[in-house]
């Protein structure tokens, strides 16, 4: 597993005075900047190349750093996912499942396009989801040349009948946020359903610290700083916009969907309330907030990030289906390196690690090759992966 390099905190050296009473669950190597072995002595009880990471002692597990920082699907908080199960249900019964997500779909996706993956995936006998934004917004016509744009899926009977035909092939539909958009200002990029946060501002900086310079309009060279809550945000504003978007799915004529995905994973601790009067499963990943565990006010300016490796139940209430894998992105933008359809595959790999780990990620069909997702599918299955549906994921692990 890796460490990020932004990490600059230390890694504590466990000091073992009898060996035969500690069992050692994992090691950490030492290594150059240039990734080369090197002797541990400065840090480590004995000299070597690694030295004790985790260890158990009796009902003592020790880990010698914070496993929660600077996380990613490849660093070794994944590591401390699998000791945490470990002690959480000891006697887990291992599995890797797999979940295919269908990304930012709504009225004015492409039919032929959903279709097209519906057909490849139930050709596989492989379960997924789709993410679905009801209501379509371009307030300012930003791709309309300035003409407004307003459409709700009962207006696009196309994408509506590719939606159907998706279910028929083995597609959950859940809620992607009630328009994917805040407004008519660009947050932080164009005001247009699918770019923009929903339920959280966001502003492009040219810096990617404090102090912020904010820019508009965003290049790819810029990153997205995000804020804190929208003006007006309340877990009233957030529940209404939940409900509103929800009903426009029975209006459509498609099942209503009793999942939610949140725009972007971000929301304000008011407006995870708001999304959970409607919906008690989510499928994603979310933000924390300082003084959430304490009972202390929100401070937004304390912001972690978690993804999990499995389904979890949060300090929200809700149950939470894994997104751990990202999305495929081929060309780095906001300060973000490419994701490609191999890099997942790896990442999946290394998370085979977990007992009951899940190999979790979602693709954009009206932007990515169909053979992305075919060399994904296939690499997860080669690696031992069986693809359920969100609901055989709850069933089966509760």
């Amino acid at each position: 597993f890796t460490r990020n390099a932004a990490n600059t905190g230390g890694v504590l050296a466990p000091h073992i005075i009898s060996a035969s009473q500690v069992s050692v669950l994992a090691t950490a190597n030492c290594s150059t900047a240039a990734g080369t072995a090197t002797d541990c002595g400065g840090i480590a009880q004995t000299t070597g190349t690694s030295f004790p990471w985790a260890i158990r002692s009796r009902n003592l597990m020790y880990i010698g750093e914070v496993p929660l920082s600077y996380i990613s699907p490849t660093d070794r908080y994944v590591a401390f996912a699998d000791l945490l199960l470990d002690e959480l249900n000891p006697t887990a019964t291992p599995s890797h499942e797999a979940l295919i997500r269908l990304e930012d779909l709504g009225p004015e996706s492409s039919p032929s396009n959903l279709t097209a993956y519906a057909s490849y995936l139930k050709s596989q006998g492989v379960p997924f989801s789709m993410a679905v934004i009801p209501d379509y917004l371009d307030p300012t016509g930003y791709y309309n040349n300035g003409v407004p744009v307003s459409e709700t899926l009962a207006q696009s009977p196309t994408m509506v009948s590719a939606l159907k035909t998706a279910v028929s092939d083995g597609g959950t539909i859940v809620q992607h946020g009630y328009t994917h958009q805040y407004s008519n200002i660009a947050n932080p990029f164009s005001g247009v359903t699918g770019d923009d946060f929903e339920f959280y501002r966001a502003q492009c900086s040219t810096t990617a610290t404090a102090p912020y310079n904010f820019v508009t309009p965003c290049t790819d060279s810029d990153s997205v700083i995000e804020e804190g809550p929208l003006p007006g945000d309340s877990q009233s504003w957030a529940a209404t916009r939940v409900t509103t978007g929800r009903a426009l799915f029975q209006a459509a004529g498609l099942p209503t969907p009793t999942i939610w995905t949140t725009p972007h994973y971000a929301a304000s601790a008011a407006d995870y309330a708001g999304i959970d009067q409607t919906y008690s499963t989510r499928y994603e990943e979310e933000l924390f907030f300082g003084g959430q565990l304490t009972g202390q006010p929100i401070n937004y300016s304390h912001v972690f990030g978690q993804f999990f490796p499995y389904e979890v139940h949060d300090l929200y209430g809700s149950t939470i289906i894994p997104e751990n894998l990202g999305d495929y992105e081929p060309t780095a933008e906001y300060g973000n390196p490419p994701r490609t359809a191999q890099g997942i595959i790896n990442e999946a790999q290394q998370n085979l690690a977990v007992t009951q780990g899940v190999a979790s990620f979602f693709i954009h069909p009206d932007d990515d090759p169909l053979s992305v997702l075919e060399q994904i599918v296939t690499g997860l299955k080669t690696l031992g992966y069986t693809f359920v549906s969100p609901a055989a994921l709850m069933s089966t692990n509760g």
